[in-house]
């Protein structure tokens, strides 16, 4: 048997949707490549987040060292040509809240936890005697001043509103699976990993929230559910799931009518 491919966050997420859109994804030659820049056309609007993410990154870059104060992000000039609507709104808004954070941080002699422990943090993992691995890229990971990790994600989509009980349980699946990662893989072994936070520049919203035990117990019983039936080889093992999302599944031609696409 072919060595069996790590599962990405996505392939993860993909497979509590549909068992056999997982099983389609998982054997295409593309696995790879879907939901990486090489899939999304320039005018997608999730080009509009990769470029989010990176001006982001670029700017604690430049913070180190910097003088921030109260009006700091208003004498600062927006160096990582972000000029088009909505991307300068998105992140003229997020500089103002990060450096509210770094304000709070302050006042408590903290500043120093400002900066980011990692950005477009790449993490893979596989247990000895496991059947498969786990690999996830995390869009950030802070120190709280209790010496524990926050988890925190960049979400620029108006459906990531974490005041909506399916998008909350969609996080909390997609940060159970991060956690899982970095537990066991040990990236951060003298911290507990405690909490996640989203950011959306689209809606001006920060959410946090405690990692629960239960999100991490469900990663723990899919992947094992996920490892044996990757194992056996056999389409019959992944169910469909027949809903609204099949029309937007690139699959849905083989999966419903038997036309082989791959």
């Amino acid at each position: 048997m072919a060595e069996l491919k790590d599962i990405r966050k996505s392939a993860f997420i993909t497979y509590r949707q549909c068992n056999r859109r997982f099983d389609y994804l998982y054997k295409d030659p593309h696995y790879w490549d879907y939901g990486t820049d090489k899939t999304l056309p320039p005018d997608d609007p999730r080009q509009l987040g990769n470029e989010f993410h990176d001006a982001c990154d670029k700017w604690y870059d430049k913070m180190r060292g910097a003088t921030i104060t109260k009006n700091f992000t208003r004498t600062f000039n927006n160096p990582f040509n972000v000029e088009q609507p909505p991307l300068f709104e998105w992140f003229n808004w997020f500089m103002e809240t990060e450096t509210q954070r770094w304000i709070d941080l302050e006042e408590h002699g903290k500043s120093g936890l400002w900066y980011p422990l990692a950005c477009e943090l790449e993490v893979q993992y596989k247990a000895p005697g496991a059947k498969v691995g786990m690999t996830g890229h995390i869009d950030r990971i802070d120190v709280l001043e209790d010496n524990t990790i926050q988890i925190v994600e960049y979400k620029a989509g108006k459906s990531y509103d974490m005041t909506n009980k399916y998008a909350l349980s969609n996080m909390n699946q997609e940060i159970g699976f991060y956690a899982v990662l970095l537990r066991d893989s040990k990236a951060f072994p003298d911290r507990e990993i405690k909490t996640w936070k989203v950011i959306n520049p689209k809606l001006g919203k920060v959410w946090v929230n405690r990692i629960s035990p239960i999100s991490t117990r469900a990663v723990e019983r899919t992947m094992s559910e996920i490892a044996d039936k990757v194992s056996n080889g056999s389409t019959k093992d992944f169910d469909k799931n027949i809903s609204v999302l099949c029309n937007w599944c690139p699959y849905v031609e083989e999966c419903l009518y038997g036309d082989s696409i791959l």
